[in-house]
Formats: structure tokens, sequence, C-alpha cells
């Protein structure tokens, strides 16, 4: 039996969107991922200098700044196992293969789906089943934020009003590790100019 050809269109606009969003998800988890390996690292680097600036400018500072110095060192120390643990735990790597596996399994079924007019009902049926095998198979589903940033840079999508969410997407991926890598700066700033 011949179904209808939106039925076989619905069925790859869904898999055209989710691995759309899987491949976007890929992109964001990766660049996660990297963001917060760099805030651990420049965080380590603060503490080298601050250790390393209390021992070389020994008795040229009051020793109350060495004080506050050595409190910030030790707790920037335990901060960076805490975030450590935090980024192992939350697996951006391995989130991110599964996301780039998924989306490249559904594009070789999406394209092994005839673009023609009519598809035979128990094609669409097996080709239905699959899909949902591949989704099956996966245990992370992509964002809605993904969904969104594919729905943006998709040249088929027709939608003029689809805008990139900008601030959601900075919020998401950039806004953690700048406050990680700016606070301490911060606090040593307000520290030191308001003994001024």
């Amino acid at each position: 039996m011949v179904m209808d050809a939106e039925e076989a269109k619905r069925l790859r606009r869904k898999m055209h969107y989710t691995k759309g969003a899987r491949f976007e998800a890929h992109k964001r988890l990766l660049v996660k991922y990297r963001l917060s390996l760099w805030s651990i690292s420049i965080l380590s680097f603060y503490v080298i200098c601050i250790s390393i600036g209390l021992l070389v400018f020994l008795g040229q500072y009051d020793p109350n700044i060495g004080k506050y110095l050595t409190f910030l060192s030790v707790a920037m120390s335990v901060f960076i196992i805490i975030l450590s643990l935090l980024n192992e735990s939350n697996s951006y790597q391995s989130h991110s293969k599964s996301m780039h596996d998924c989306a490249r399994d559904i594009t070789r079924l999406y394209n092994s789906i005839p673009l023609s007019n009519k598809i035979d009902e128990e094609y669409y049926k097996e080709k239905l089943r699959e899909y949902q095998i591949i989704i099956d198979k996966y245990d992370e589903n992509h964002e809605s934020l993904d969904l969104l940033c594919h729905r943006f840079r998709d040249p088929f999508n027709g939608d003029e009003s689809v805008r990139f969410p900008y601030m959601q997407y900075f919020l998401n991926v950039y806004a953690w590790p700048i406050i990680y890598i700016l606070a301490p700066l911060i606090v040593v700033f307000i520290f030191f100019f308001a003994r001024i």
C-alpha cells in the first residue's frame, strides 16, 4: 500500500531536525568541555602565582595581606578540586560523543529514505522503527537550545523568524567559565584597591 507523501516528508523532517539538534549538542558540549578545562587550568595558574608570589616577596608585604592571599590560595585550590569533580561528573566529552554518534546514525537512516512523493507503507513503518531504535539506543537527549541553534543555521528551514538564541547560548556555554576565571581577579582587585 502506498502512503501519502506528507507522511514521508514528516518523517524526514523529524529526522532532519533531530540529527541537526544532536550535531549542535555535540558542538555545544565539546565547547563546554574545553572551556571547563581552560577554567581549571587558569585557576590553577592563579593558585601557583599566588603561592610563588608569597614566597618571592616574603617580608615585602603586610603580614595580613599574606594571610588573606594564603586563604585565597587554599580556597581556590579546594574550589579547583570541586570544579574538577563536577567537570568529570558532567561528562561533557562522552555526552558530546554520544550526541555525535546518534546524529551520524540518524543521518545514515535519513539518507536512505527516498525523496519520491510516494512511499510504501511497510517501508515507512520499517524506517520509523529503525529511527526509534536509534533514539532508544542513546540515553541522552539534546536540549531545546540545540534545536533552536539548528533551526537558525538550517538553510532549508524557510522560517525567517527564527533568531539565534545568543543570550541563552552564552549563559549555557560561556557564563560559568568566565565567572570562574574573573572572580578571583575581581576579589584580589577589590581587596588591594580597598586597602589603598
